[in-house]
């Protein structure tokens, strides 16, 4: 009799274990989150060096008022257009960038952008940012704010920003304060002089 020869044929399985699976989704997941992350802080640097520009541009159009007629206006209203209505931008009430209680809030004023008109070809609208606590004390895109009528009250250009990082400077002016909101994003007021 002759030397059997014949190796049995064994079928190796490949693929991957589950282990192995889910090593790789975590591995995946964790490289999703990151740029994600990555992403959002980009948009919101972005996003808030716009918001510094235009409030620049406000900021250097009532300096230029300010040199011609030798005092700022002293009515207050949101800088820019098209804000829209309440927080949540539902039509309903007028046109407002800020709200301090149900009842109180400031809106577009026209008698403010008629004052400035001369001094700018266009009004800038910053991105429509909004940071609030509630649907009845909320901030959204920048306000000119004049704390009172009487000689003395403080005149602010107040700044929504995306996030709550550091206030960044206003043409020199550093920040008088910061208000954070539970939404996750600031105010931050910036005071260009005060009522003559």
């Amino acid at each position: 009799m002759g030397i059997n020869t014949h190796i049995p044929y064994t079928r190796k399985q490949t693929g991957f274990t589950i282990v192995e699976l889910l090593i790789v989704i975590v591995v995946i997941a964790i490289l999703a989150a990151i740029t994600i992350v990555s992403y959002n802080g980009i948009q919101q640097r972005s996003q808030n060096t716009s918001i510094i520009a235009t409030a620049t541009t406000w900021y250097k159009t009532f300096k230029l008022y300010e040199a011609d007629i030798g005092k700022l206006p002293t009515v207050s209203g949101c800088l820019g257009s098209n804000y829209p209505y309440d927080r949540e931008g539902n039509a309903t009430g007028t046109y407002q960038c800020r709200q301090d209680t149900s009842t109180t809030g400031l809106s577009e004023n026209a008698t403010l952008n008629t004052t400035l008109q001369p001094y700018m070809s266009n009004r800038p609208t910053p991105p429509m940012v909004t940071g609030g606590n509630s649907a009845t004390v909320w901030r959204r895109g920048i306000q000119y704010y004049v704390t009172g009528s009487a000689a003395g009250s403080t005149i602010r250009i107040d700044v929504t920003f995306s996030g709550q990082g550091e206030c960044p400077s206003l043409s020199g002016i550093a920040t008088s304060g910061k208000t954070n909101y539970s939404d996750g994003n600031s105010m931050c007021p910036y005071v260009i002089g005060t009522v003559q």
